[in-house]
């Protein structure tokens, strides 16, 4: 029987791997008495087959790799576990160099007892301890485990007690809503349509603008004339009345039963869309008749003559 086909050897080998001792295939092999090649070419040859951890007649090298997760799983936990409950112990450095572990009874002995130390072998100069073997104690400290590693650790133990939990608490009433970003508008109310802005207008696709109109059937007013406008009469005394220059604003009539402008549909929006009034309570649309030029010139020269 060849030692490859020993099962009682390969389970030896697959429990040490999975102890947790080492990692390291030579090493196991060194603690199993075979070779580290050996073991490598008998995890490439499927026809070796073994019973273990609950699976029958699977090849070793299926093995190995079962015993490799469970030692990796061991050695993380033992350690961690360790780190948590102990400490890790590290050697202390100054400047580079490794610090020794002082002789308290050479350092507290008198000059003669520390000479006489000397003579006999107790002492060194020094004042350093010794090992067995003559050698210097390197000096040592304990590193205490980190809280946040601590914390992790009692999480994944007591995941029911120390595990992260998060908790939303809402108190009163809340309202969720949705908005669409880009979607359709509610139309704007006919009665403010002559206030919108040109961008709500042009959001809505459409972009309005009020014209004043030139023939007769624009016209609101109820006189005849610009003299029934203004109330003058040819047998009333003269009133004063300012000139007004050609190239100065033109006077807005006073108008009566004021209606609503007529609105048109145009692709562009007009200088009135653009400075929109302050108020749509203080805005007041009003017309202009038509040849009210001509009258308004008479009525100068009018006054003119009776001066």
């Amino acid at each position: 029987m060849t030692l490859k086909t020993n099962s009682e050897l390969l389970i030896r080998i697959l429990d040490t791997y999975t102890s947790g001792q080492t990692a390291s295939l030579a090493r196991i092999a060194e603690i199993c008495g075979v070779s580290f090649s050996s073991i490598y070419q008998w995890m490439k040859d499927p026809e070796i087959l073994v019973d273990y951890m609950g699976q029958t007649q699977i090849s070793f090298a299926a093995a190995m790799q079962m015993a490799r997760s469970v030692s990796r799983a061991m050695i993380v936990s033992q350690s961690l576990e360790n780190f948590v409950l102990q400490g890790r112990t590290t050697a202390i450095v100054h400047h580079g160099e490794f610090s020794y572990v002082d002789d308290e009874a050479a350092i507290a002995a008198t000059d003669e007892e520390f000479k006489l130390g000397l003579d006999l072998g107790y002492f060194f100069p020094d004042k350093k301890k010794r090992d067995q073997n003559g050698c210097r104690i390197v000096a040592t400290r304990v590193e205490l485990c980190p809280a946040q590693l601590i914390e992790k650790f009692a999480a994944s133990a007591i995941p029911s007690v120390y595990g992260q939990r998060s908790e939303l608490t809402v108190k009163g009433n809340v309202s969720l809503g949705v908005q669409t970003v880009g979607g359709p508008r509610r139309p704007i109310p006919a009665e403010f349509v002559q206030y919108a802005t040109p961008r709500d207008l042009a959001l809505d696709g459409v972009v309005e603008t009020t014209l004043l109109t030139d023939d007769s059937g624009g016209e609101v007013y109820e006189a005849d004339s610009l003299d029934d406008l203004l109330g003058l009469d040819d047998d009333e005394p003269d009133m004063a009345v300012t000139d007004t220059a050609p190239d100065e604003p033109e006077p807005e009539a006073v108008l009566r039963n004021a209606q609503p402008e007529p609105v048109m549909i145009v692709s562009a929006p007009t200088e009135r869309e653009t400075s929109p009034p302050p108020s749509p309570i203080l805005a007041t649309p009003k017309t202009v008749p038509a040849g009210w030029r001509a009258e308004y010139q008479a009525l100068q020269e009018k006054l003119a003559g009776r001066r």
